[in-house]
């Protein structure tokens, strides 16, 4: 850890004294390894010193995202032709333009951000990746991505997929287009919600944390052709091919929001008070993601739910779900359903008003 540390000190110091313009492109490549030498990875642990990132109890992404990020880096260690480096070693604040300028510094090849997720509403779940937007980043961070979806997705979360945002908006998901200004390939890793039970219980404790840093490392490994020291050996590991939908559309803003989300009743049970509704939504841009629904005309939401079908590398899924609510008695219940794309952008339906005697 020392040597880390030494490191690190040392070239954040001469990071800091120079006013470096970065020209050349330093893209990312697949299969690096054999073709350009040494392979440089540059390992953010998102947030830290005063700005704490997500929090839940006595967990704060700022830690959880140093530990995840630190066993990502030993791991890294293991592989031939691959010299890994740390952003911070422990609770330094750093700007994301200071992030990205160490980056640049030492060519790096792949900037990953480590972050854990929060949600307004505390209902979302699941991990994402951040990619650039632009040709020809978007097509390497989305094989990226594609490779560490699949790792979470098999460690047990649900697969938010991949995301891009052209252009930043003050948040650490900016670390992405600022580093693509730059000629760097940069990706965000959300681990996760911390608000949400079934994710929690993936990234509660340190080694489970720990254990999601290896899988990252275990990503670029496969994604570079990396060679372990004594073991696997990724070298001729065939890529993700990108889906020409994914390659040749513009980037989804987050503004844009699902265009059709109609509720119907189809069925009812005046004995157990169920009720039966179809729900029809579409959007154009993306698969739609989750579906919620309020028995009190929209002030709250409840049984957030994977739409039927979804998978975060599809251009679209099925065009319907069904679902059944028991509804109170000689109470007029008003039903709406809410839609989810992939960015949570969300559409509600026409509202119906049932009273079950």
């Amino acid at each position: 850890m020392k040597s880390i540390k030494k490191r690190m000190l040392l070239l954040f110091s001469l990071v800091m004294v120079l006013a470096c313009s970065f020209s050349e492109s330093a893209y990312a490549t697949p299969g690096a390894a054999d073709t350009t030498g040494i392979v440089v990875v540059v390992i953010d642990p998102g947030h830290g010193g005063s700005d704490t990132g997500n929090k839940n109890g006595s967990l704060y992404e700022k830690n959880m995202a140093l530990v995840t990020a630190q066993a990502m880096y030993e791991e890294l260690l293991n592989y031939g032709g691959v010299l890994p480096y740390l952003t911070r070693t422990d609770d330094t604040e750093l700007s994301v333009e200071q992030r990205v300028e160490l980056a640049g510094y030492l060519h790096a090849d792949l900037l990953v951000s480590i972050h854990y997720s929060a949600s307004a509403e505390h209902q979302l779940h699941g991990v994402e990746a951040w990619i650039p937007s632009e040709a020809p980043c978007h097509a390497f961070g989305y094989q990226f991505g594609s490779l560490w979806n699949l790792h979470m997705g098999n460690y047990g979360f649900h697969m938010r997929g991949i995301k891009t945002r052209a252009f930043p908006d003050g948040g650490h998901q900016d670390i992405v287009p600022q580093a693509m200004a730059q000629g760097l390939v940069a990706v965000a890793l959300e681990h996760g919600f911390l608000d949400a039970a079934a994710d929690l219980a993936l990234e509660d404790t340190e080694e489970k944390m720990r254990a999601l840093g290896r899988l990252d490392a275990l990503a670029v490994a496969q994604y570079f052709g990396l060679k372990r020291n004594t073991g696997e050996d990724y070298r001729n590991m065939s890529l993700t091919e990108i889906p020409g939908w994914q390659v040749w559309k513009h980037p989804v803003e987050v503004s844009d929001a699902p265009e059709i989300c109609t509720l119907t009743e189809i069925g009812r049970n005046a004995a157990t008070g169920e009720v039966t509704f179809q729900l029809d939504a579409t959007d154009s841009n993306e698969a739609l993601q989750y579906f919620d629904y309020s028995i009190d005309g929209g002030k709250t939401f409840r049984n957030l739910s994977v739409w039927p079908g979804y998978a975060w590398e599809k251009a679209q899924n099925e065009p319907r779900v069904v679902f059944t609510v028991v509804l109170p008695r000689r109470r007029t219940a008003k039903v709406v359903a809410r839609v989810y794309n992939g960015y949570d952008v969300t559409t509600r339906s026409n509202e119906i008003s049932i009273r079950i005697r």
